[in-house]
């Protein structure tokens, strides 16, 4: 699991490195890291935009399911450029944005930056570890 991690997300291969099962375990892993910065009662909110691969649906709706199951609220943006998941998510005060996006390599092969906007406190990729190692 080591290799999903790079130094601006998460990057697998579509369907094999991040599975169905594997990108809803991330999306969880997330909403509750975010959970446990914004304190008790307060529930994330979360943009997720997405390219036009095909496998960019199946990503985004496992993502999708981990981060309402770990208590998340998700808004699709639907296909746009990468920027404006960045642009969007601190114009509408968002606690995440995520954008599912290929690399240029391989069209199989994704990559999936995320950037997240919390001008109340840091963010660590350690704590979505910590978590995917729990549940691996």
């Amino acid at each position: 699991m080591g290799r999903l991690f790079g130094t601006d997300g998460i990057r697998g291969i579509a369907n094999r490195d991040l599975s169905i099962q594997r990108s809803a375990q991330v999306g969880q892993a997330l909403a509750t890291v975010l959970r446990e910065r914004l304190g008790e009662g307060k529930k994330p909110k979360v943009f997720i935009g997405k390219d036009t691969r095909l496998s960019s649906d199946m990503i985004e709706a496992a993502l999708t399911a981990g981060l309402c199951a770990g208590g998340a609220d998700c808004v699709s943006l639907g296909v746009v450029p990468t920027p404006a998941v960045a642009c969007l998510t601190v114009a509408h005060q968002m606690d995440a944005g995520v954008m599912i996006s290929a690399s240029r390599a391989w069209l199989s092969k994704y990559a999936v930056p995320s950037w997240f906007m919390m001008p109340r406190s840091g963010f660590s990729w350690a704590r979505i570890w910590t978590y995917l190692t729990a549940v691996s």
